[in-house]
C-alpha cells in the first residue's frame, strides 16, 4: 500500500490480480475512485462534495451478501468530533437502510447527473464482481478489492461521523435480511438469476 500526495490530497493504493485501484480526496472532501488495468486503460469514478458515503455503503451490500467480515471504524473514528453536517448524516443513514438487493442505482455527483449503477457480476460464483458504472466508465472490485478499498476510505476520511452513522445503519439494517446472504448452492440451481432484476430507483 502506498500514500502519495495527489494536489495536497491524501491518497492510497493497491493492485490485486494486476488491477490497480487508486482512492484519493480532491478539494478536501469530494472521494474520487481510479483503477487501471494491466494495459493502461483507466477507469474514474468521481465524487462531488461527497466524501462517497453511498459508494461506501454499496461496497458494505457487497461484501454483507457473500457473508463476508465488514471493516471496522477505527477507533479514532468512534469518538470523532467532526460532525461534518447533518444533511450528509442524515444522507447516510437513510441510504444505509435501503435495499441489500442488486443491481441498484444511487447518487454520487450533482442532484440532475445520472446516477451510479451497481451490479453482480455472478459468471463466477466464486468470484463474483460488483460492477460499478459512473458517466461511462465501470469500477470493478471483487470481494478482496472491496473490502481494502473500503477500509482505505477510511483511512483517507478519519473523522466523518457520517461513516460509523452508515456502517451502524446498515448493520442494523442488514441484520434483519439474512435471507440476502448468496447460497452458492441455490445460486449454482438458479444460475444466478435472482440477482438479475431492473433497476428500481
Amino acid at each position: 500500500m502506498n500514500m502519495n500526495s495527489v494536489f495536497g490530497e491524501k491518497k492510497l493504493s493497491f493492485v490485486e490480480k494486476g488491477l490497480q485501484t487508486e482512492l484519493f480526496m480532491l478539494q478536501g472532501l469530494d472521494l474520487t475512485i481510479l483503477q487501471r488495468d494491466r494495459e493502461g486503460k483507466e477507469s474514474v469514478m468521481s465524487h462531488y462534495s461527497n466524501p462517497g458515503i453511498n459508494t461506501f455503503v454499496v461496497l458494505l451490500k457487497f461484501l454483507y451478501i457473500h457473508n463476508r467480515e465488514l471493516p471496522s471504524i477505527p477507533r479514532s473514528m468512534k469518538g470523532g468530533v467532526s460532525d461534518f453536517n447533518f444533511e450528509l448524516q442524515a444522507e447516510a443513514s437513510a441510504y444505509a437502510a435501503a435495499s441489500l438487493r442488486f443491481p441498484i442505482k444511487y447518487p454520487y455527483w450533482l442532484p440532475d447527473f445520472p446516477s451510479a449503477k451497481a451490479s453482480i457480476n455472478t459468471d463466477d460464483l466464486l468470484d463474483p464482481k460488483l460492477n460499478i458504472r459512473a458517466n461511462n466508465d465501470t469500477i470493478v472490485f471483487s470481494l478482496r478489492t472491496a473490502k481494502k478499498a473500503a477500509e482505505r476510505i477510511l483511512i483517507i476520511y478519519p473523522d466523518l461521523k457520517a461513516f460509523k452513522i452508515a456502517r451502524d445503519k446498515f448493520v442494523e439494517e442488514a441484520s434483519k435480511h439474512r435471507d440476502q446472504i448468496v447460497d452458492l448452492k441455490e445460486l449454482r440451481r438458479q444460475l444466478g438469476t435472482q440477482l438479475q432484476f431492473d433497476f428500481d430507483v
